[in-house]
């Protein structure tokens, strides 16, 4: 019996949270909007839009490319999460504009490390020699 393709099937589902993500940030809702808990105008939801498209279109490759397309995705929300953090480190509360464009607030920077950990670990059940879950 074949390994499990974990590393595709991790892919395919975070890329769909992060389009869902992408797409909730263009409607008026409570949880990611402009006035929502999650600070996100349209470029912060085109960029969670775009990570998602990214992450789909590693997953309909191999095992070892869709865990590079985690580890890279990974990398960008750990980029932005810094970014983000430099930013809002003298504004205490509010939200701030992060290269002119993208809203950020200090919930988006927390979930921006949180989904960084989250896709460097799932870059890490691939079916590889080097995965940390074996059968």
């Amino acid at each position: 019996m074949p390994p499990p393709k974990l590393a595709k099937a991790l892919a395919r589902i975070l890329g769909i949270v992060l389009l869902i993500i992408g797409l909730l940030s263009a409607l008026p809702n409570p949880l990611v909007g402009e006035a929502g808990y999650f600070a996100a105008n349209l470029a912060h939801g085109a960029l969670y839009g775009a990570a998602g498209l990214i992450l789909l279109g590693f997953s309909l490759k191999g095992e070892s490319i869709a865990a590079a397309g985690l580890y890279l995705t990974g990398i960008l929300f750990l980029a932005l999460g810094i970014v983000g953090y430099r930013e809002l480190d003298p504004h205490p509360y509010g939200n701030v504009s992060i290269f002119g464009t993208i809203l950020y607030s200090h919930s988006d920077m927390w979930l921006d490390f949180a989904l960084c950990a989250v896709l460097m670990v799932s870059g890490k059940l691939n079916t590889s020699s080097r995965q940390i879950i074996r059968d």
